[in-house]
């Protein structure tokens, strides 16, 4: 009996290891597809390559993980946790981007659902 378990597990954890990657492929392919334009399009101008008001840059994951001057713009899984989704979100007066009017909803379901 354990050398037929043994036999298994790494059958297992190659699929294992091959639905993760799968997903992870599937989750790069939706930032680049659909959520890196409406970053671009929204707001690279004022947090991006050239310019990082409030020390926040979003044209690459890893900027946006780190954060600006008042820390990570994103809780991954947690949209409601995430600084990033409330600013779109338009939830405080004080803190709403884009600054001169609201994404379109479907742009920010489209945040909520990447977060």
């Amino acid at each position: 009996m354990k050398r037929v378990l043994l036999c298994l597990v790494p059958v297992f954890c190659g699929r294992l290891f091959a639905a993760q990657e799968d997903v992870a492929r599937a989750q790069a392919k939706f930032f680049e597809s659909e959520v890196r334009p409406i970053l671009a399009t929204r707001c690279f101008e004022c947090h991006g390559e050239k310019k990082q008001k409030g020390g926040l840059r979003l044209d690459d994951i890893a900027f946006l993980k780190a954060g600006g001057d008042n820390g990570p713009a994103l809780v991954p899984g947690k949209p409601e946790e995430s600084p990033l989704i409330e600013a779109v979100r338009y939830g405080k007066a004080d803190f709403q981007m884009p600054p001169k009017k609201p994404l379109p909803a479907a742009e920010v379901a489209v945040l909520e659902k990447w977060v």
